[in-house]
């Protein structure tokens, strides 16, 4: 992992050569990860990770919601979402890719979308592992670490071959655990809609105007969205801006009006009414509150 430029949060971007040519994938244990803890505070990942902790006391946060930290627990974090620890003695290991490793080769472009632990509709970090789980997720993760460490031309293709065993059994572990369903193959507008979102940076958006890029109409677009990912495009579109909007309501110390004409709210008041409406309380009621958690 490399930092990049920020000032509230750190910005952590996906080391491409780390391994002397690009390579969109990499696993390695926390104590090696030099960016892990360096600098504290929050940190934003601009890449999906899935983390084992093996190891450690105390809480992670991942955007606003607190985890607590444990031996196998597992964390998953998708790009733009921002972490924050409160932990000590931490021991794991780390998977990372950016989402072109997988969505450029495989057959279902929106495989991670509709991986239950990456829905941004979801938090399914901390849960814990059985312990004969966790040896298998360590047995796998420990054999794309010895491949890392000694590459071969076909070596992306055998990663990438053991990064869809992985995602797919935890996956499967956890709707049984939840009940939950990985879904039907996407239509492409569907998948062009998620990648426009996660592609460019969040902002308010309406509708017709997604609808008009994407050359369909608005009620088709919602149709396909909802018969998809079970809720309406403008809902997708909103609960990404409502995600960021409480990023920066916790992470820097801008006024709530800076925060909503940043994401595109002309209007301080039109800002505060769609928080409310989405959150049920004022951007500095929620700033206030989870400060105090956030200690």
């Amino acid at each position: 992992m490399a930092s990049a430029r920020g000032t509230d949060i750190r910005e952590v971007e996906f080391e491409r050569a780390k391994y002397g040519t690009e390579l969109l994938i990499d696993v390695d244990w926390v104590d090696r990860l030099v960016d892990f803890f360096s600098g504290g505070g929050a940190h934003r990942l601009w890449f999906y990770d899935v983390l084992l902790v093996t190891r450690g006391r105390g809480s992670l946060w991942i955007d606003d919601r607190e985890h607590r930290v444990g031996a196998n627990r597992l964390y998953f974090t998708s790009p733009g979402q921002v972490r924050r620890w409160e932990a000590r003695g931490v021991a794991g290991i780390c998977l990372f890719f950016p989402g072109d490793f997988v969505e450029d080769f495989f057959n279902d472009p929106l495989f991670l979308h509709r991986l239950l632990f990456f829905q941004r509709s979801r938090d399914d970090s901390g849960f814990r592992l059985e312990p004969r789980r966790a040896s298998w997720l360590i047995e796998r993760l420990e054999r794309m670490r010895t491949e890392l460490g000694s590459l071969q031309g076909d070596s992306p293709h055998l990663l990438r071959a053991v990064l869809y065993e992985v995602l797919v059994t935890l996956n499967r572990w956890l709707e049984a655990r939840s009940e939950g369903t990985a879904g039907s193959s996407a239509h492409p507008k569907v998948l062009a809609l998620l990648r426009r979102l996660e592609r460019t940076p969040p902002r308010l958006l309406r509708v017709c105007e997604l609808a008009a890029e994407l050359d369909t109409s608005p009620g088709h677009l919602n149709h396909l969205v909802r018969r998809h990912l079970g809720i309406s495009a403008s809902e997708v579109a909103h609960q990404r801006v409502l995600a960021e909007a409480k990023r920066r309501l916790l992470f820097s110390d801008r006024p709530a009006c800076d925060v909503g004409l940043g994401l595109g709210f002309d209007d301080p008041s039109y800002f505060g009414r769609f928080f409310r409406r989405l959150t049920g309380e004022a951007p500095a009621a929620y700033r206030e509150k989870r400060r105090r958690s956030l200690g």
